[in-house]
């Protein structure tokens, strides 16, 4: 198989589990800073609102590095689509994963196993009679749980498994809560949980940023922080908390701090009916 019918593998395979969007092949446009015919290899077109989305494939043999992602960065911004979708089965360098981290532009990474639960579209977890509308954050994918995990959702670093990203101490879940959360309460409770449990020496810094609220952690017994960032709307909470190695702590905050930004909440009411899960949205999504 050549890189052209991989990519086209590939893309087939994100459509056929996506059917929200439809694919497109050698699709040209003008480019907006170039002026010439660009040819966009493989586009996903979101058939409600025709949102369109580069996917680009890339099969090597050593990690992909920044200049690759650079490109990538550049052939986005010229044919003007801000969402693109790198696969790969090697995974990226440290410094092209910050790169994306810190780019304006949504640029999503999967490895191949990943492409059998990846929605385009992002999460849409449920939980205390609210429902979130959010992308995952680059480098991260909606992973299954074990159930009775007190979340409503989990994220696991690309590739991985829940079982090996919480015996490595590295994953990310997700609460949503009601409009009575006390921040200041809630930080207080949180910093005495992780004093107690933990031995030896621990930090933790808090900062504000509009309405979000980072705290991080550092366990130096565990060389590991933990983490925990919310977003107040006006009536819920997303809360996101995670347990990271120090090289993943920053980048992982700015893509959950872009995806929190778009983010988008709304109430619902859950109820089963001869064993089937029924969800009505009572108020339309809002993001403030």
């Amino acid at each position: 198989m050549d890189d052209s019918e991989y990519e086209t593998a590939v893309a087939r395979y994100l459509a056929d589990n996506n059917p929200e969007f439809e694919v497109s092949y050698n699709y040209r446009v003008l480019g907006c800073k170039s002026g010439v015919s660009r040819q966009v290899d493989v586009l996903l077109t979101k058939r409600s609102d025709r949102a369109r989305v580069v996917v680009e494939c890339k099969y090597y043999r050593r990690k992909l590095d920044i200049k690759l992602v650079e490109a990538f960065i550049g052939f986005l911004q010229d044919v003007d689509i801000l969402d693109g979708i790198l696969v790969t089965n090697v995974g990226l360098s440290k410094a092209a994963i910050r790169r994306i981290s810190e780019c304006p532009i949504r640029i999503r990474v999967l490895a191949e196993a990943d492409l059998s639960k990846y929605r385009i579209g992002g999460l849409i977890p449920w939980q205390a009679r609210r429902m979130a509308f959010l992308a995952e954050p680059n480098g991260w994918l909606f992973s299954d749980q074990p159930p009775g995990f007190p979340a409503c959702c989990v994220m696991t670093p690309i590739g991985r498994s829940f079982m090996e990203s919480f015996q490595n101490g590295s994953f990310l879940y997700m609460n949503l809560m009601d409009d009575s959360v006390d921040f200041s309460e809630r930080l207080h409770r949180e910093i005495q949980f992780i004093d107690g449990r933990y031995p030896g020496k621990k930090t933790h810094a808090v900062t504000t940023d509009g309405n979000m609220v980072v705290r991080r952690s550092y366990i130096s017994a565990r060389k590991r922080y933990d983490l925990g960032i919310f977003r107040r709307f006006s009536f819920g909470t997303i809360m996101i908390h995670g347990i990271l190695a120090r090289p993943d702590l920053l980048w992982t905050i700015t893509c959950i701090k872009k995806a929190l930004v778009t983010a988008k909440l709304c109430r619902i009411e859950d109820t089963v009916v001869d064993g089937k899960l029924s969800i009505k949205i009572l108020s339309p999504p809002v993001d403030y």
